[in-house]
C-alpha cells in the first residue's frame, strides 16, 4: 500500500490552476500579434482550460479519500502509551528490579514508534 499526502496533491493542483489562469490571460493578449493566428491562441486557451477543470476534478476526488490514519491522533496515543511505560519502568525499578529491562524496553520500543511516525514512517 502506498499513502500519499492528500492535501500536498490539493496544494500542487491549486498551483497548477493558477499557473493555467496567468498563461491563459498572457495568450488572451495575443490575440492582436499578428506571428499567431486567432485559431492557434483560442486552442490553446481552450486546452489550458480543460486541464483547469481536470485539475478541479481531480482536487474534488482527493478531498473524497479517505485518510489512512490521522498523525496527530497516532501520536497522542503513542505518547500517552510512552507515559504509562515510563512510569511501570519507574514501579519496576522501586517493585521488582527483575522486570525493569523488559518496561525498558517496552518503553524504549514506544518511543521508537514516535520517532517513525514523525519521521513520516521512515526509521533512520
Amino acid at each position: 500500500m502506498r499513502l500519499i499526502d492528500a492535501d500536498a496533491e490539493i496544494e500542487k493542483m491549486s498551483e497548477e490552476m493558477t499557473r493555467a489562469m496567468a498563461e491563459i490571460a498572457r495568450w488572451e493578449q495575443r490575440k492582436t500579434d499578428a506571428d499567431t493566428t486567432l485559431y492557434d491562441i483560442e486552442a490553446k486557451i481552450v486546452q489550458l482550460q480543460k486541464n483547469i477543470v481536470d485539475c478541479n476534478k481531480e482536487i474534488k476526488i482527493l478531498r473524497l479519500y479517505n485518510t489512512a490514519y490521522d498523525v496527530d491522533k497516532v501520536l497522542k496515543q503513542l505518547e500517552e502509551e510512552l507515559k504509562l511505560a515510563d512510569e511501570e519502568k519507574q514501579r519496576c525499578a522501586r517493585e521488582n528490579p527483575l522486570q525493569f529491562d523488559s518496561a525498558k524496553g517496552y518503553a524504549s520500543g514506544i518511543a521508537t514508534a514516535i520517532e517513525i511516525v514523525k519521521g513520516g514512517g521512515i526509521n533512520e
